[in-house]
């Protein structure tokens, strides 16, 4: 890995896994919803993160128990995809 990627570990085209959405999830506003686990909500964003840590997938949807709006696959992806719902 090379040392930009050690720094900033979230680049173009960088496969997430879910502890890395966790974690970035976490330190960019997003907050676990108190009613819905798994759940993660922004201030000024409209919809939520489903995570299903079982399969190791997350999803960005408009309400709960919706059907995803989008399944995430990278860091560059989802910022691409969550700016639509801001």
């Amino acid at each position: 890995m090379s040392t930009e990627q050690e720094i900033n570990p979230v680049c173009e085209a960088t496969i997430m896994n879910v502890p890395q959405l966790l974690s970035y999830l976490l330190n960019t506003g997003w907050v676990e919803s108190n009613t819905y686990p798994n759940h993660y909500t922004k201030c000024g964003t409209r919809g939520l993160v489903a995570i299903d840590k079982t399969t190791g997938q997350a999803f960005i949807v408009e309400f709960v128990g919706d059907v995803p709006w989008s399944k995430i696959q990278s860091f560059e992806q989802f910022e691409r995809d969550v700016s639509h719902l801001q």
